[in-house]
């Protein structure tokens, strides 16, 4: 199963740790790594090469290593995974989830405790957690669903 890094209470690794995150072997086995920064308030995907990438594209999503090399070069925010559903892996976002020491709010804490098993890290805003998990989406669930 994926393993998290601890930092926090919960296990969930700080803000400024994103530069260096410990990205668990089955998760930085699969091609679906890229970098990304932050355009006009968005989250804006790169390629390694330096082009945009397309969520839905996985020809644009390379290996970690050569996305962790982007990322140093310093003209980048963050590193960029995509989900494809033949990859075995979701995501579970919690947006403004942690408390102002970055330890999880009383309504994401049994979320995140469900999921002590995976991997998961603070998101860019540093007040939300994003969760990394092997599964699938039921059929009846489109990937932006709120649930």
């Amino acid at each position: 199963m994926i393993q998290r890094s601890a930092t926090n209470a919960q296990g969930i690794p700080r803000a400024d740790d994103r530069m260096r995150p410990e990205i668990p072997d089955d998760l930085g086995e699969v091609d679906r790594w890229a970098i990304w920064r932050m355009e006009a308030g968005q989250k804006v995907p790169y390629r390694v090469d330096g082009r945009k990438a397309d969520n839905t594209n996985p020809q644009d999503w390379g290996t970690l290593e050569r996305a962790q090399q982007a990322l140093r070069s310093g003209h980048y925010s963050g590193l960029g995974f995509s989900f494809f559903m033949a990859d075995g892996f979701v995501g579970v976002d919690l947006d403004d989830s942690l408390d102002s020491e970055g330890n999880a709010k009383v309504w994401a804490r049994g979320i995140v405790e469900r999921f002590s098993d995976s991997y998961a890290e603070t998101s860019p805003s540093g007040h939300g957690v994003k969760i990394w998990t092997r599964g699938s989406l039921p059929a009846n669930l489109d990937r932006k669903s709120v649930v």
